[in-house]
């Protein structure tokens, strides 16, 4: 599908999460993505969610870009990050096979009713995962109302939120994640995730030796390592 990122057929399951018992629509025309917090089209695992669907069922994608006037804490820096977001989304997608739907709605309540509208003969709606401000409720609002199937995606970062099982207080602590029920998660994620407990583990290593005052196997080696590191760009992942 031109000019949108190709489909990952290796979305971790971790991602996805469907919000309500609504099946596929087998007589659906097309799919679409409502685009609500992850306002991008690059790194975005729930528009690669929807490309999949698109091409899997042979449909054309919809993606739905939407501004109501008025939310919690809503400002003009908010709706003008937004607004030049759209603008830029708008000329990328141009040329795209995807059709692009921006909104912009011109007085409080003018939206109401258009994602059901879209929805109507769709196959399946893809939308954004996101844990906190007025979006849970408003996704799972969606999902009541909607007689298609709704699945929300984890775009929030290189690790999906479900593969931990709470709150965590240490960065160490996320050494464990991928192990037993968590095997499935992203691979690229789980490197991520053991570089620095083997780091974590050096430094313990480091630390014992320097306890026997021998220092010869101390910082010094640590410091190196990193350096070399830093001087070819390989800052993270």
């Amino acid at each position: 599908m031109a000019g949108v990122p190709a489909a990952m057929d290796d979305i971790s399951p971790l991602r996805v999460r469907r919000v309500n018992d609504a099946p596929l629509n087998t007589s659906g025309r097309h799919v679409v993505y409502w685009m609500v917090t992850q306002r991008r089209l690059g790194w975005n695992f729930a528009l690669e969610r929807a490309v999949g669907h698109a091409r899997s069922l042979g449909l054309p994608l919809i993606i739905l870009e939407a501004l109501r006037c008025q939310y919690p804490w809503s400002s003009r820096r908010h709706h003008a990050f937004a607004l030049d977001g759209m603008r830029e989304h708008a000329a990328r997608l141009m040329e795209s096979d995807a059709a692009y739907h921006p909104y912009v709605e011109p007085t409080p309540g003018a939206g109401k009713g258009l994602l059901e509208a879209l929805a109507r003969d769709a196959a399946v709606v893809v939308t954004d995962e996101y844990p906190t401000y007025f979006v849970p409720g408003m996704v799972a609002a969606a999902g009541r109302r909607l007689a298609v199937s709704l699945e929300a995606v984890d775009s929030n970062g290189l690790l999906p939120m479900a593969a931990t099982p709470g709150p965590h207080t240490a960065a160490y602590h996320f050494r464990h994640i991928g192990r037993g029920e968590e095997r499935h998660a992203d691979q690229r994620t789980q490197e991520v995730v053991d570089r620095p407990a083997r780091r974590h583990e050096q430094r313990q290593h480091d630390i014992g030796h320097e306890e026997h005052c021998d220092q010869r196997h101390a910082a010094h080696h640590f410091d190196e390592d990193d350096a070399d590191h830093l001087d070819h760009g390989h800052v993270g992942p």
